[in-house]
């Protein structure tokens, strides 16, 4: 139980880490300036291929991406251990948030086809809300 609970506080806290990252490349000279274009298949509007991303905004977005993942991955870890149910929530959020870091990459989130997948998670999480119980918890008891 030590080692699991060392694994989570250890993937928790890098996730965190991670959010502070853009701060370092401040002390990078000029790096207020760079402009970045990683966006595969860009909006249509015009302030994108004129502009670009900040590479700060852009390393930040990726962190706080990154970190959502994280979250609801040992949300379902731990969640595997307590109640089945939740453990099925956390995975289906956590398959959310990775389709939802890749959208960021494709198209900045700008289609519609984001939030098809949005409406999508929160009807399979109250399906999975009705779902019988499964006894197979690890964890008996927090105490």
């Amino acid at each position: 139980m030590r080692r699991f609970t060392a694994g989570i506080g250890v993937l928790l806290i890098f996730g965190h880490l991670l959010l502070e990252s853009g701060a370092l490349f401040q002390k990078i000279k000029d790096y207020k300036q760079i402009q970045v274009r990683p966006i595969l298949h860009p909006p249509s509007e015009g302030w994108y291929d004129k502009y670009g991303l900040s590479l700060y905004h852009w390393i930040q977005l990726n962190c706080i991406e990154f970190l959502w993942c994280l979250t609801f991955f040992v949300l379902a870890k731990i969640a595997h251990r307590y109640n089945f149910r939740l453990f099925l929530i956390g995975c289906i959020f956590f398959v959310y948030h990775v389709i939802d870091y890749f959208m960021m990459w494709w198209d900045y989130k700008t289609s519609t086809l984001f939030y098809y997948f949005l409406n999508g998670a929160i009807v399979l999480s109250i399906i999975a809300l009705f779902i019988p119980e499964k006894k197979t918890g690890i964890v008996k008891s927090f105490d």
